[in-house]
């Protein structure tokens, strides 16, 4: 009973409230979710066939990001938040061909990466940290990692079974 009283003291107050809000996102399928340490959850969204975009629910707002915010129209189907919070985002568009769009949101802003991927299928298949502070990502396309300020790449010739790695 005391936890059905707490409840409708929260509803009442207006402590407990609704924080998602609905936004037009053109059909845009959610592919992956990925939370915060502050519990905000950030949503990969795409289409499946190149265009796409990414969304945010926070505490006390939501947002879908568009290319105003500096965030590129693609297919994202992976996203993830690194232990520094920084927040990562990848897919392919359909106006690059056999190019991976990695998306990175830090201090307000969106970065962009694209990795061509010149004969293999653009497909972001999982982000990973083995260290701080240092990303890889697993594509169609073989193995990226951050080197420095650019991306290398593991591939079957580098000693990977297969190129396409999950």
């Amino acid at each position: 009973f005391l936890l059905l009283a707490l409840l409708q003291l929260f509803r009442l107050s207006g402590l407990c409230q609704n924080i998602f809000t609905q936004h037009a996102t053109n059909n845009f399928v959610a592919f992956c979710f990925a939370e915060t340490k502050d519990s905000s959850t950030w949503f990969a969204l795409g289409d499946g066939y190149g265009t796409g975009t990414v969304g945010y629910s926070g505490i006390t707002f939501s947002k879908i990001f568009t290319v105003d915010d500096g965030l590129p129209s693609a297919s994202y189907e992976q996203i993830f938040v690194a232990s520094d919070g920084t927040v990562w985002a990848g897919g392919y568009s359909n106006t690059k061909p056999n190019t991976a769009v990695i998306a990175k949101y830090s201090k307000n802003q969106w970065s962009v990466s694209f990795l061509t991927q010149s004969k293999y299928n653009p497909i972001v298949k999982k982000f990973a940290e083995p260290f701080p502070g240092q990303v890889w990502i697993a594509t169609y396309g073989g193995l990226y990692y951050q080197k420095d300020t650019s991306w290398g790449l593991f591939t079957t010739s580098d000693g990977l079974p297969d190129n396409k790695v999950n």
